[in-house]
């Protein structure tokens, strides 16, 4: 791969960091494909660029819509001369495809958000967490895989 190939891959990239994943767009903290992991790859040949999409779920409205803003911000790049997107259907999108960084941000406008209401943001199986980002874990980011437990039977309480 020439430096010319990978230059023009750091140029998509950067480009690709524009496009905002459309439902994030409806809070407060907009955040982009590349953030929340939904490139799973890029490849150039010569100017032509295909992007491989991994949405958040397959049946997502938006793909179409990511798709268009896709093609017409890489195929602004200087030396684009043609765009692909595909829609990558045998992999499963999780959160631990975001970056550090996203993650952290969304979980912080999620507790600000539960905390708003006066909840409390999680349940780990045996006490409510006022800490989102510890509930049910002994470790770094599993509860990125956390699985939700039900709440406690409180209902003979009252």
């Amino acid at each position: 791969m020439s430096s010319d190939t990978i230059n023009l891959e750091d140029r998509v990239r950067e480009r690709l960091d524009e496009v905002l994943d459309p439902c994030s767009t409806f809070t407060e903290r907009p955040q982009s494909i590349v953030e929340l992991g939904l490139v799973d790859g890029v490849s150039v040949d010569d100017g032509d660029v295909t992007v491989a999409l991994l949405p958040t779920n397959q049946l997502c409205l938006y793909i179409p819509h990511m798709t268009e803003d896709i093609e017409n911000r890489v195929g602004d790049v200087p030396g684009v001369d043609a765009v692909s997107v595909e829609t990558v259907a045998d992999k499963i999108w999780t959160q631990d495809r975001m970056t550090e960084e996203a993650y952290a941000e969304r979980q912080e406008y999620f507790r600000e958000r539960v905390s708003e209401h006066g909840l409390s943001p999680a349940y780990d199986g045996e006490e409510w967490v006022d800490d989102v980002g510890t509930a049910g874990s002994t470790g770094d980011n599993e509860m990125r895989s956390h699985t939700p437990q039900s709440a406690p039977d409180t209902r003979n309480e009252r």
